[in-house]
C-alpha cells in the first residue's frame, strides 16, 4: 500500500499497484481505459482495443477500498502505454507508481530500453520519470504526441531471466543461442527475436526439448525458419518417439511449399500418422499471428508473420494454453488439402 501526503489537514489518499493478467482481469483493465480514452479522451474503441493486450505485461492500481483506479501495459516491444488513471485520482502519483512498475519489470527481464509515445501535454511528467525526446510529433488517435525513450541497465533479483545481447545496435534487445536455452537446468523467461535466424535458434532450441507434442500455426511456414536438416532430425526423432507422440501444422496458405517443397512437407509423407498438415478454414483465416506451441509451457510468437519481431518462451503456461485451445478450434475446422499429400516423382 502507497500512502501519499497531500495538503495539509486534506484526507491521505493511499493506493496499490500490482501486477494483473489480461485473462483474469481483462475486463476491468478495459473498462479503466474505456473511460479515459474513449468516454473521455474520444479515442475510437478500434484504436484502443489493437489486440496486443494477451501477449502484453499489465499493472492494475486500486484504492484504499481495493476499487480500481488505473493501468498500464509493457509489450514484448518495450514500449509502455495504455496508462489510464481515473480523473480524480490523478495528481496524487497513481501515473508515476504505474510508470515505474513498468520500467522496473522491463529492467527485470532485461530490455535494454524502453519507449512510449506521450501525449505532448504530459511530457514534462515523463521527463521528471527519467525519458528523453526520441522524434518528432505525431498524431495518434487524434492526439497529438511524441516518442520518448529511456535506457535501462539491467538488475537481476537472481538468476538473469535472459541471455545479454551482443552489443550491436541491430540486433534484438535480447538473442537467444541453441546453447543458452538448451540448458535444462536454467528456465528462460522471455527472449525477444527481431531476425530469421534468431527465430530459427530458439525453435532449435526449445523443439529439441519437447517430449509429446510441437503445434505450428503459419501463415506459409517459412523457409528462412523451418527449412532445415536440424529441424527435420528433431520433429523425425520425436515423431518416432511413440504412439503418443505427434506434431500438428496448420497452415494459412499451402501454395509455396508445394510449390518450392519443403524439408518439413517430405517428412510429413514418410511419417504421415505422427506428422501431420491441415490448412486454416478461409473463413478463419483473418489474423496475421504465428505461434509455435511445445509441449504445455513453451511458446515461439510473433503478432505479424510478415515482420521479424516477436520472442520465445520456455516456461509460459498461461500463453501456451490459450494459443493451443485456438490452436485447437483452428484445426478441427482446418482441411486436409489434397496438394500436401502429393508425392514428388
Amino acid at each position: 500500500m502507497t500512502g501519499i501526503p497531500l495538503t495539509k489537514g486534506l484526507e491521505i489518499r493511499q493506493f496499490h499497484v500490482r501486477e494483473a493478467y489480461w485473462d483474469t482481469h481483462g475486463s476491468i483493465l478495459g473498462q479503466l481505459r474505456q473511460q479515459v480514452f474513449v468516454l473521455e479522451q474520444n479515442v475510437p474503441p478500434g484504436e484502443e482495443q489493437d489486440g496486443l493486450d494477451e501477449t502484453s505485461w499489465h499493472w492494475l492500481a486500486t484504492d484504499a477500498s481495493d476499487n480500481p483506479i488505473g493501468t498500464a501495459r509493457l509489450l514484448h516491444t518495450g514500449q509502455i502505454g495504455r496508462m489510464a488513471v481515473l480523473s480524480n485520482h490523478r495528481g496524487n502519483h497513481v501515473g508515476l507508481t504505474l510508470l515505474e512498475q513498468a520500467v522496473e519489470k522491463a529492467r527485470y527481464l532485461g530490455f535494454r530500453s524502453v519507449f512510449l509515445h506521450a501525449q505532448s501535454y504530459a511530457v514534462e511528467f515523463y521527463i521528471k520519470a527519467g525519458f528523453s525526446l526520441d522524434g518528432e510529433e505525431f498524431l495518434e488517435a487524434g492526439i497529438q504526441h511524441i516518442q520518448m525513450r529511456q535506457d535501462l541497465k539491467p538488475t537481476y533479483i537472481n538468476s538473469p531471466p535472459l541471455q545479454k545481447a551482443k552489443q550491436n545496435n541491430e540486433q534484438a534487445v535480447l538473442i537467444s543461442t541453441t546453447q543458452t536455452m538448451a540448458q535444462s537446468s536454467t528456465k528462460v523467461d522471455l527472449i525477444l527475436l527481431r531476425k530469421e535466424e534468431e527465430f530459427h535458434k530458439a525453435l532449435i532450441a526449445l523443439c529439441q526439448h519437447a517430449q509429446r507434442k510441437i503445434r505450428i500455426f503459419s501463415t506459409v511456414l517459412d523457409h528462412k525458419i523451418f527449412d532445415s536438416e536440424t529441424l527435420r532430425d528433431i520433429f523425425s526423432n520425436l515423431a518416432r518417439r511413440n504412439r503418443y507422440t505427434f506434431i500438428e501444422i496448420l497452415l494459412k496458405d499451402s501454395h509455396r511449399i508445394v510449390k518450392n517443397g519443403h524439408i518439413l512437407l517430405e517428412l510429413s509423407k514418410k511419417l504421415p500418422s505422427s506428422i501431420r498438415f491441415k490448412t486454416v478454414d478461409p473463413e478463419l483465416n483473418n489474423t496475421l499471428n504465428e505461434y509455435i506451441l511445445i509441449d504445455h509451457t513453451g511458446v515461439i510468437f510473433r503478432q505479424d508473420s510478415n515482420i521479424y519481431s516477436g520472442y520465445a518462451r520456455s516456461n509460459d503456461k498461461t500463453s501456451n494454453n490459450r494459443l493451443d485451445r485456438e490452436f485447437c478450434r483452428a484445426w478441427a475446422n482446418g482441411f486436409d488439402d489434397p496438394n500436401l499429400r502429393q508425392l514428388k516423382i
